[in-house]
């Protein structure tokens, strides 16, 4: 696990289990840890959108309402 990472082991494997992933059986511990490195890896990766300034971006219509 990364010392900087978001997001604990215990923190990920509640999530894992809220989400409804089978956490408790003998093969699901060496699947959650591969799952864990990848999720953390995905945070990593996300934390440059962080510094993008978006400030100057005026946001897209997302809602066009039909006209009849």
């Amino acid at each position: 696990m990364a010392p900087d990472s978001p997001m604990t082991y215990d923190a990920f494997l509640c999530l894992a289990r809220e989400a409804g992933l089978d956490t408790e059986s003998v093969t699901a511990e060496a699947h959650m840890g591969e799952l864990f490195s990848y999720v953390n890896s995905v945070l990593a990766s996300l934390r440059a959108l962080d510094t993008l300034n978006c400030s100057q971006a005026e946001p897209d219509m997302a809602f066009l309402p039909e006209r009849d």
